[in-house]
């Protein structure tokens, strides 16, 4: 930068957020704010710093090759934008009736992320709120 004759030095800067900031929230949804539209073939909900990842499918096969996609590339978009995931509190969870759960946990659905299985729950806290995984309770209690 040049002011009056004055140049300032040259100083490196860094891809990140301050965390405690009072602008750190709003500065990482901007950054953030692209990844939907990398992510064309699923939906993205994006809250503060939590992201979630959905895909809607007609078998186990499917859902798992999708999520799997899915998956693989947000972790191309996070490394491209100098980020990582943590894959240790990353979960997963299946939404639907009673019977179509049974089925696939009776399945051996398989969810990978940076070569790390992802866990599969039952209920997720998401926005400070208690997902259940049974889709006809979930209806009642919240919409995203």
């Amino acid at each position: 930068m040049k002011v009056n004759r004055e140049h300032s030095k040259v100083e490196w800067v860094e891809n990140r957020v301050p965390q405690g900031s009072i602008l750190g929230p709003l500065l990482f949804i901007v950054f953030l704010n692209d990844l939907p539209d990398y992510l064309q073939n699923c939906r993205v909900h994006i809250y503060a710093d939590n992201t979630a990842v959905s895909e809607s499918a007609r078998n186990i096969e499917e859902l798992e090759a999708k999520m799997n996609s899915s998956l693989s590339h947000t972790s191309a978009w996070m490394k491209k934008n100098h980020l990582t995931v943590n894959c240790t509190k990353t979960k997963a969870m299946n939404f639907g009736t009673t019977h179509m759960l049974s089925i696939i946990r009776e399945s051996s659905l398989n969810i990978n992320l940076n070569g790390v299985e992802i866990d599969i729950v039952d209920e997720i806290k998401y926005m400070t709120l208690g997902l259940p995984s049974v889709h006809t309770s979930i209806t009642s209690r919240a919409r995203p």
